[in-house]
């Protein structure tokens, strides 16, 4: 079957091809788009003609007159030959298909386009230019900028943006992203159990074609595949060294070889202000009934401006350290890159040299950050106050034991002198 896009006479728009993941999700996005099953052909209105041709026009479509005709009536930009392609000049193409799209000669453009290339001349033959050095789609790595602002249209514009070691933007490229091709994403990523969500300031792996935007003069990428492992791997790939270097200089057991206090009442709270983790710590050390003293300090707990927020509120409390037992770093779910914020090696060697013990209580159950290879790992917000309030139980259990045995020690002694 050949790629074709041929007028059925009544209203309506045929697309033919042999399947192509890419291609239908390309055609999903199209409004009105309705698949034929027993003809096994894609029908479309008309009246998207223009978005149907300026979509499919360099994926090797070939159009029939009726489509073509349609399309320069209704004031489409390109000017395609009969197998879809844009001729690489206009003395090229053959007058009948010029007079199909191009408007009357127009004497002061014709003047104007005597002395240099008119601005569509120029989009076109630059897009040509661009097709021609990336025929076919690449790779492309950058972390995820303007996606959160978009996120509601239908398809999505953002930017992929490149930071050097310290964090500061080199490069960006424009990125858009088709409503059927995001579809197939979220869809993958739904499959693969929502490890993350597309969306700012996490870095991707990306398959995109390179063009050109016409109307525009715009060069972007027009993405058509996410490689969800690239994120995954790239983020464990990270904590890992971290982890590694932290171990090599011996960090790792460092704050968790500080005695725990056995009644550690006194507790410093570094969280998300009013947030679930911020409710479930201070739910489960008031439900306990012991005199638990609890002073909270706000931080973000994702995003880029979490290391320096974090690092904000241990450095308060490392100036006042005398009057705590113990500080919670807490944060609630999230997907997997939501939570690797905390893979931070400064976050992970503040807590290494804190003073006084530091719980994590991040995520999860089987969620695992830097953090909780350097503190004393809780999993969960709920489980590291819990921690507290078991301590403090214990402790008070051997004192009740103690003071029983110290009673029963001197009703025996009573009991003998009196005997005496």
């Amino acid at each position: 079957m050949s790629r074709r896009i041929d007028h059925d006479g009544r209203g309506g728009l045929e697309v033919r091809f042999p399947f192509d993941r890419r291609l239908v999700d390309a055609v999903k996005s199209l409004p009105g788009r309705r698949w034929a099953p027993d003809e096994k052909l894609w029908r479309i209105p008309d009246s998207e003609v223009v978005a149907v041709v300026d979509l499919l026009a360099d994926e090797g479509f070939r159009f029939d007159d009726a489509t073509m005709r349609l399309y320069a009536a209704a004031g489409g930009g390109r000017r395609l030959d009969a197998a879809g392609a844009t001729p690489p000049s206009a003395p090229s193409a053959p007058s009948a298909m010029r007079s199909l799209f191009d408007p009357p000669p127009d004497p002061l453009e014709e003047s104007a386009a005597a002395d240099g290339l008119t601005v569509s001349k120029l989009n076109r033959e630059v897009a040509a230019a661009i097709a021609g050095l990336f025929p076919s789609p690449v790779w492309v790595v950058g972390e995820v900028s303007g996606f959160d602002k978009n996120a509601h249209r239908r398809h999505v514009g953002f930017q992929l943006v490149e930071r050097d070691a310290a964090g500061r933007e080199i490069a960006q490229v424009n990125a858009i992203l088709f409503e059927g091709v995001r579809r197939a994403i979220e869809s993958r990523l739904e499959t693969a159990g929502r490890p993350f969500e597309l969306g700012d300031e996490i870095t991707v792996r990306l398959r995109a074609r390179v063009e050109l935007y016409e109307p525009w003069g715009q060069y972007r990428v027009r993405i058509d595949d996410l490689d969800v492992a690239y994120t995954l791997g790239e983020a464990a790939r990270r904590r890992e060294e971290i982890v590694r270097r932290l171990g090599e200089e011996g960090l790792l057991e460092r704050n968790t070889s500080l005695a725990m206090p056995d009644l550690p009442l006194r507790v410093g709270l570094i969280t998300s202000l009013g947030s679930d983790a911020y409710n479930d710590v201070l739910r489960t050390l008031e439900e306990s009934g012991y005199a638990f003293d609890v002073t909270a300090h706000g931080a973000r707990v994702q995003g880029r401006h979490t290391e320096a927020s974090v690092l904000n509120a241990l450095a308060w409390f490392r100036t006042r350290h005398e009057r705590f037992d113990v500080v919670l770093i807490c944060r609630g779910g999230g997907s997997r890159t939501d939570l690797a914020w905390f893979d931070s090696e400064p976050l992970g060697r503040a807590v290494a040299a804190f003073p006084i013990p530091v719980v994590v209580g991040i995520g999860h159950e089987q969620d695992r950050s830097v953090l909780d290879h350097v503190g004393w790992s809780a999993k969960t917000p709920t489980a590291a106050a819990a921690s507290l309030v078991e301590r403090v139980a214990a402790a008070l259990d051997r004192l009740l034991e103690d003071a029983r045995s110290i009673l029963a020690g001197a009703a025996d002694r009573l009991a003998r002198a009196g005997r005496a």
